[in-house]
């Protein structure tokens, strides 16, 4: 499981820091991450100042080498679910994952 939190962790702070960049707000607030864990489940949760929801792209056939788009394609297979809420300045977006018993 911890290789799975480390891979979405990563995907969440890059769309949050990628969203910032886009709408040029590099130091209005910062991107905050953080976890949360009861040893059976983690919860990982980014904020970010940008108000525009996240949106999962479709895979375009033989754009295997593109560089971006697939974020929360990879923050869907990896986590038993994610979402996210609106913030009054932004959004935060969350991956659960939960600890099987055969780990």
């Amino acid at each position: 499981m911890i290789d799975d939190v480390e891979v979405v962790t990563n995907e969440l702070v890059t769309n949050a820091v990628q969203a910032c960049l886009r709408n040029d707000l590099r130091s209005v607030r910062p991107v905050v991450l953080t976890i949360r864990s009861n040893f059976g489940s983690v919860v990982v949760e980014v904020t970010d100042p940008v108000a525009e929801p996240p949106q999962p792209r479709g895979r375009v056939l033989g754009d295997d080498d593109a560089e971006g788009g697939r974020g929360l394609n990879i923050v869907a297979f990896f986590s038993n679910s994610w979402g996210y809420y609106t913030l009054t300045a932004g959004k935060s977006v969350w991956a659960f994952f939960q600890r099987y018993t055969d780990e």
